[in-house]
Order: C-alpha cells, then sequence, then structure tokens
C-alpha cells in the first residue's frame, strides 16, 4: 500500500499517542542498563552487578503469570486500561526513588549490597514483563493500522535511552589521586597521617540521577499519552467498530488466550541487555514477526519436525547467551580495555539492537544455512569473549587501541548476530506454524535466559571465576 493511500486511514495525533505510550513497556530497564557503565564505578558490587541484575530481571517474569491469574480471578476488576495505569504507575514511582536511593546500601553477610537498587530494579522488571500480556490486548482495541505506532514507540524504548547515554558521556578511565588523610587520636592528641590511592572519574555530561529523572519524566510522558488516547474522543473514535473489549472477558476466553500466548512470545524485551535489558524477544523484532507476510517461497508451507527442532535449539542457545551469559559477564569482557569500551560497547549495542529489527524489515532470510552461520558466528564471538572475561584482568591486547576497538567492534557485531538469528527464527515459526510454533518459541526463549542467568550468577559470585581489578595500582578492590 503507497503512504498516500495509507495515511488517511490514520489519525496523526493518535499515532503519535500510541507511539508514546508504547514507551513505557520497557523503556525503564532498557535505561538502566545504558546507565550500568557508571553504576560499577561507585556501588559496591562493581563488576558483578550485571550478574545480579539479569537474575532480578528473570525472577520478574512471574509478572505475567500473576496477571493473567488475576485476570482470570476477577475479570471485571483487573481490565487491560487500569492494569497499564498500574504499570505505568509503578514504572514511574521506581523511576522517581531510584533518582534518590540508587546508591543507599545495607550490610548482608558483612558486605555491602545495593539492596535499594535491586528491590527497585525488580518492581520495574515486575510491570514491564506485565507490560508484555497487556498493552497487546489493550491495542486489540483500536484499528489494524495503529499496531505499527505501537511497535515503533516500542523500538524508541531501547533507541532513545541508548541516544541519550551517548550525549550523556562515555565515561573514560579515572585519573589515579595519591590522597593524605591526618587522623587524630584523641587519647594521645598525637597526628598520623595516613596515604591511600583514590579513583577520580571525569563528571558526565549530567548525573545518574538526571539520567533517572529523565526516565521519570519519559514514563510521565507516556501515562500522560495514554491517558489521552484513552478518554479523549480523538483516540476513543480510532477504536473498532467490533472489538473484544473487557466487558466480554468471558465470552472471548480463547481469544484472550491467543492474545497472551502473542503477547508473551512476539513482546517481551531482551533484557537485553547487553541490551535492555532484553530478557525476551525485543519490542522491535514484534513489528518484524507482525509484517512478516505467509509466502510459498523459502522452506515452503511447513518445517519438518527436525527444522523446528534445530530452530528451538538455537533459540535456547542463543538466550542462554544473550540474555545470560554475556550480559553477566560483559564487566569482565570490556572493563579490562578500559572505561571507553566498555561504555562504548554497552550504549551502540543498545542503540543497534532496535536498527537491525528495523533493517530486518528490508533484508530478510528464511534460509536455515544462513541462520545457522550466523549462529556459528556468534558462538564464537561468544566464545572468544568468555575467553577475555576469564583472562580478566588482563586479557590478550589490553592497554593497546587494537585490543580496545576489537572488543566493542565484536560485541556490536554480536548482538547484530543474535537479534537477527531471533528475528529470523521467530519470522519462519511465525509464517509456517503461527501460534503454536511462537508458543515453543518463548518457551525456548525463557527457558535459555533463565538457565543463562542462574548459571551466570553461580559463576560469577559463588565460584568467583572472573576476577576484577581496581581502578587503580595499589587500590583494595
Amino acid at each position: 500500500m503507497s503512504l498516500h493511500g495509507y495515511l488517511p486511514r490514520i489519525s496523526i495525533p493518535v499515532y503519535v499517542m500510541v507511539s508514546a505510550f508504547a514507551v513505557s513497556s520497557w523503556i525503564d530497564i532498557n535505561g538502566l542498563f545504558v546507565e550500568t557503565p557508571l553504576l560499577v564505578n561507585i556501588l559496591p558490587e562493581r563488576w558483578r552487578l550485571f550478574s545480579y541484575l539479569v537474575v532480578v530481571i528473570q525472577v520478574a517474569n512471574t509478572g505475567p503469570i500473576m496477571y493473567m491469574v488475576l485476570r482470570k480471578r476477577w475479570p471485571e476488576l483487573i481490565q487491560e486500561w487500569r492494569a497499564i495505569y498500574v504499570i505505568v504507575s509503578i514504572g514511574a514511582t521506581a523511576c522517581f526513588l531510584l533518582a534518590f536511593f540508587w546508591q543507599e546500601t545495607t550490610v548482608i553477610n558483612g558486605q555491602p549490597h545495593s539492596t535499594a537498587l535491586f528491590v527497585l530494579v525488580g518492581f520495574l522488571a515486575l510491570v514491564d514483563c506485565s507490560s508484555c500480556v497487556v498493552y497487546l490486548p489493550y491495542m486489540g482495541q483500536y484499528k489494524p493500522q495503529y499496531m505499527t505506532a505501537f511497535y515503533f514507540g516500542q523500538g524508541l524504548g531501547s533507541l532513545i535511552p541508548g541516544l541519550v547515554g551517548l550525549i550523556q558521556g562515555v565515561q573514560s578511565d579515572p585519573k589515579c589521586l595519591n590522597m593524605s588523610v591526618v587522623v587524630t587520636h584523641i587519647t594521645t592528641g598525637e597526628n598520623t597521617t595516613y596515604y591511600r590511592i583514590m579513583a577520580e572519574y571525569p563528571q558526565p555530561t549530567f548525573s545518574v540521577q538526571t539520567f533517572f529523572f529523565f526516565l521519570f519524566a519519559m514514563m510521565l510522558i507516556s501515562g500522560t499519552s495514554f491517558t489521552l488516547l484513552h478518554f479523549h474522543p480523538i483516540g476513543r473514535k480510532e477504536r473498532r467498530k467490533s472489538t473484544f473489549s473487557d466487558v466480554n472477558y468471558d465470552m472471548t476466553e480463547d481469544n484472550d488466550h491467543l492474545n497472551k500466548v502473542h503477547s508473551e512470545i512476539q513482546y517481551e524485551s531482551p533484557t537485553n541487555l547487553t541490551n535492555a535489558l532484553e530478557n525476551e524477544t525485543s519490542p522491535v523484532e514484534a513489528v518484524i514477526i507482525h509484517s512478516s507476510t505467509r509466502s510459498k517461497g523459502g522452506l515452503g508451507q511447513k518445517i519438518t519436525k527436525t527444522q523446528f527442532i534445530y530452530i528451538l535449539v538455537l533459540t535456547c542457545w542463543l538466550s542462554v547467551l544473550m540474555n545470560g551469559v554475556l550480559p553477566s559477564t560483559n564487566s569482565y569482557t570490556c572493563l579490562p580495555y578500559g572505561s571507553l569500551a566498555f561504555t562504548l560497547a554497552v550504549r551502540l549495542s543498545a542503540v543497534a539492537n532496535p536498527i537491525v529489527c528495523l533493517l530486518s524489515l528490508f533484508i530478510r532470510t528464511k534460509s536455515l544455512n544462513i541462520v545457522g552461520i550466523l549462529s556459528l558466528i556468534a558462538t564464537g564471538i561468544s566464545g572468544w569473549h568468555l575467553y577475555l572475561a576469564a583472562m580478566s584482568p588482563d586479557p590478550p591486547l589490553k592497554g593497546t587501541i587494537a585490543g580496545t576497538g576489537l572488543v566493542i567492534v565484536t560485541q556490536v557485531t554480536n548482538v547484530v548476530c543474535i537479534i537477527y538469528v531471533n528475528v529470523s527464527n521467530a519470522s519462519i515459526l511465525n509464517e509456517h506454524g503461527g501460534h503454536h510454533s511462537l508458543l515453543w518459541f518463548g518457551g525456548a526463549t525463557q527457558i535459555g535466559s533463565s538457565v543463562g542467568a542462574i548459571a551466570s550468577f553461580i559463576f560469577v559470585n559463588v565460584l568467583s571465576i572472573f576476577q576484577s581489578e581496581p581502578p587503580c595500582p595499589g587500590m583494595i578492590d
């Protein structure tokens, strides 16, 4: 359809409202991961911070289950529009509180931990994961042409934090200062001078607190857009004349079940992490899945059982890497090459994720051979990065421009390969198996993500396989 023929069928204000509303689904978690290059220099977990965040986000995947149970039990009370207000309100409140309490720690087993951060991130992840099964059924009330606005808004939820993070500035290595502290003994009155080395990091363009206030503002904008969309006549006018509304929930259980499956599989974000922390199929991948059309080319009308299992195994394996192992060990891979390498690797990956998904609209493949080759490339790069992490704090090419450039380029390349494979796999299954196949796709994604997160947490925090180093020689890490 031409653009001229498409535009008259949509309302531009409603299109903008839908996009702004959809931003709230994952922008807070994505933004948190964009900010981690600054957080690891301050919080007591330091290089282990990623492994904690990944586990917290995986635990939050109970949110969609809780919502569906409550929706089934009290269908008249638990309606999508009310649930959306709860999601946006909790997300905005958590972002606001993070601005003040992200540095607060408590001592557990003799060690300080960022409990305030983890608790608030838990709430963010809980509502973000729940948004996957709330936002899409709500959008089912509107004309189909507004679904592209919805997917576009979800993609902005990853792109905007990444760009703002780049504007905030690229963290560089600290200055190492030899500081002296004079202590006066009360009993003797004698002065004793102690010397210690301190790391002084360059100040970013704006602070971590300001970044969290930015996320808070984005949540408010999203909530305001939803209010206008839901209650303003211009928004209500664009709803379908015949829709499965909340009132008719009991009469449409099958339809709601399909919406649940569809949204759980296609619209959860990979916490990531290195990517948003996207822990499921990223929101922008949904537009690829939704936009794919059934064709007679490629694999044919059906895929064989072997091909189906092959796709699921690849999906599970790449989820182990993308949503568990790589984010948890990313600091050990990149930080030995300097704060510059770490910051660019994280933030460029966040920007690359939605861009790759959008480009996949124009450069698509149905070839399992290409999917397999890209998966091998991603596995090879992941293996290289794990080797670098295992060699931390003294990996090959440390302190060289080649080493810094290589770790940045390979990380972004890895994200590109994995996201493209995930998009291709989901599109193939959607074309040849529909909702049933996508259910298995989502299950494989979640299993891989959970296994990767738990295994990484054990390796990083229990077995202490990976070693960090202080920012300055002579400092106690």
